[in-house]
């Protein structure tokens, strides 16, 4: 059976930098790569907090991207 092993995980915080001349969203992405892949949904939660607090822009969505490999030796 064919099972995934963690390789790595980055985190991707989206702020917003400012609008456009249409009053649209400008936004940026923030990557921080040595994601522990198990991190719990709510440490990513807090870290993002603590980052976004020492931040000029507001934080608008932050996404974990996980990369695996297929193992199919098991």
């Amino acid at each position: 059976m064919a099972s995934y092993i963690p390789v790595q995980s980055r985190l991707n915080i989206r702020v917003q930098v400012g609008t456009d001349a249409e009053g649209k969203p400008v936004l940026a992405n923030l990557n921080i790569r040595d994601i522990d892949p198990a991190a719990t949904a709510e440490a990513i939660a807090s870290v993002t907090q603590a980052i976004g607090s020492l931040l000029a822009y507001p934080v608008v969505d932050t996404y974990k991207i996980d990369t695996d490999e297929l193992d199919t030796a098991a």
